[in-house]
């Protein structure tokens, strides 16, 4: 994926994951609190869609775990 890539296009493929990542976070979020609206359970605030600074700071996180030599976790 990354081989032929420009540092551009790398952390382009990054972002686009970061907000792949996010936007099947919300979904996830978003299912949850129908379902426990169906079920008859307080499902508490609706999720919020992930604003622009949510999807960078996704991105962030993988860039830097990619960057790192192993001692990141």
């Amino acid at each position: 994926m990354y081989d032929n890539e420009s540092p551009y296009d790398r952390r382009w493929t990054m972002y686009c994951q970061a907000e792949s990542l996010a936007q099947y976070r919300f979904s996830a979020a978003q299912e949850k609190w129908v379902n426990e609206k169906e079920a008859g359970r307080d499902p508490g605030p609706y999720p919020e869609f992930p604003t622009d600074e949510d999807i960078y700071q996704i991105a962030e996180r993988m860039k830097k775990f990619v960057a790192c030599k192993g001692d990141f976790l």
